[in-house]
């Protein structure tokens, strides 16, 4: 690059982008305070007058809704669960091999994860855990009114399932005895 075609950098080579689920009032105020102006803008993207940067809000809210993006509306808090790809596309960036790696240490961690767990079906949360895992915590009560005699048995410790009599096992359907079997090595 020759010196002519050089240039120094200036504040309109920079936007900077400000993500809010939804314009409020606290946020209006802070504009207001600090002699900014809040246009109206378009899709849910507004530019603010008077900062010293190029600044936009993006109302997720408003944004998801005219891109008809569902992570977008999750984020802001519209759409209580994601479809399939959604939830892939969250999965991907969220964790794994060659992935963002967001992590707990993250400030709103918490507040994402417990979204993210909450707008999961109970079944699929359930499906990876144990049925010892599942019964974690439950009284006695919980547990007979919960589960059938099969998964009850499922949940026992190796070495209680044991000492159960063969003739006992026998009773049980043959998915749970096929279970008990690759358990105990039989």
């Amino acid at each position: 690059m020759s010196a002519t075609e050089r240039r120094a950098a200036c504040r309109d080579d920079v936007t900077l982008f400000l993500v809010v689920a939804a314009v409020n009032a606290p946020l209006l105020a802070e504009i207001t305070d600090l002699g900014w102006t809040l246009t109206p803008g378009e899709a849910g993207y507004r530019p603010v007058l008077n900062s010293p940067l190029r600044l936009v809000v993006v109302d997720l809210a408003v944004a998801g809704a005219a891109e008809r993006d569902e992570l977008m509306r999750w984020c802001a808090g519209v759409v209580e669960s994601l479809d399939l790809e959604s939830r892939r596309w969250l999965t991907q960036h969220t964790g794994g091999k060659g992935a963002m790696k967001a992590t707990p240490d993250l400030e709103g961690w918490d507040d994402w994860m417990e979204r993210y767990i909450a707008a999961m079906p109970p079944e699929q949360l359930l499906a990876h855990l144990a049925p010892e895992q599942r019964l974690a915590g439950l009284t006695p009560e919980e547990v007979a009114g919960a589960l059938s005699e099969a998964d009850r048995v499922l949940a026992l410790p190796d070495a209680a399932l044991r000492g159960l009599p063969a003739d006992y096992l026998a009773t049980l359907p043959e998915a749970a005895q096929a279970r008990i079997r690759s358990r105990l090595g039989r």
